[in-house]
């Protein structure tokens, strides 16, 4: 997603229940930005009403598996 959009992609992702997303490239690609950056670095991060929190993250050879926690702060 593109910063612009980035709450509309965790709207979705909760509205729809996803247990897992996989994002295919780099947040930049051939010098271009290919995807706005949806996750936090640490702790939590608000989109709009909702709250995404970083609950790990194992980097490996390759690519880096993240658990993250979704939340809409208008519900809980």
């Amino acid at each position: 997603p593109m910063k612009s959009t980035v709450r509309n992609f965790w709207k979705m992702i909760y509205e729809r229940n996803c247990a897992v997303v996989v994002m295919t490239s780099s947040l930049v690609e051939g010098g271009q930005e290919a995807s706005a950056q949806y996750w936090p670095d640490s702790g939590i991060a608000h989109y709009g009403e909702f709250a995404v929190d970083l609950l790990g993250e194992e980097k490996l050879q390759g690519f880096v598996i993240r658990n993250l926690s979704v939340m809409d702060t208008k519900v809980c």
